[in-house]
């Protein structure tokens, strides 16, 4: 008997923890350094909102010598590791802004579809690149363009 109550909890406490960490298992600070020589810099948040549903923050700093940068703030709904954003708020060349993420080994992949790279960020700033986990933290907020700190809702 003491035998079948450890097998059943084993498994039951497999499966609690199994789903519960594929939960949130893209959850964390990812940031992309490629650019660090001139000081740019780019950080990706993700935060679970329920299933495979993600809220995100994605600032992007271009660098030297302009220093143009941006921020978008949404959501993803990722069919097994891979999401897709869009959004025609900047569509000045009908093709706005549209970009795939796609979650791989602690890196999220970011590149942009179909030429849709106007996404409302500073001139010559795009969304492009490899951003490697840097803390598996589930953030709790991210910080606007004005140093404001706003919760994940």
């Amino acid at each position: 008997m003491l035998k079948s109550f450890f097998s059943k909890n084993t498994v039951f406490s497999f499966f609690v923890f199994s789903c519960c960490l594929n939960a949130y298992e893209f959850a964390g600070t990812y940031v992309d350094e490629r650019g660090k020589a001139l000081d740019a810099y780019r950080e990706l948040l993700l935060h679970p909102k329920s299933g495979k549903d993600y809220r995100f923050s994605l600032s992007v700093n271009r660098g030297a010598p302009s220093y143009n940068s941006g921020q978008l703030v949404g959501e993803l709904t990722f069919e097994g590791n891979r999401a897709v954003f869009q959004n025609n708020d900047y569509a000045w060349n009908d093709k706005g802004c549209k970009w795939e993420i796609t979650m791989s080994n602690d890196v999220a992949k970011i590149r942009s579809i179909d030429a849709s790279t106007y996404c409302g960020l500073g001139a010559n700033v795009y969304v492009d690149g490899i951003y490697k986990l840097l803390s598996r933290k589930i953030p709790t907020h991210y910080t606007n363009g004005l140093g404001e700190r706003i919760p994940f809702k």
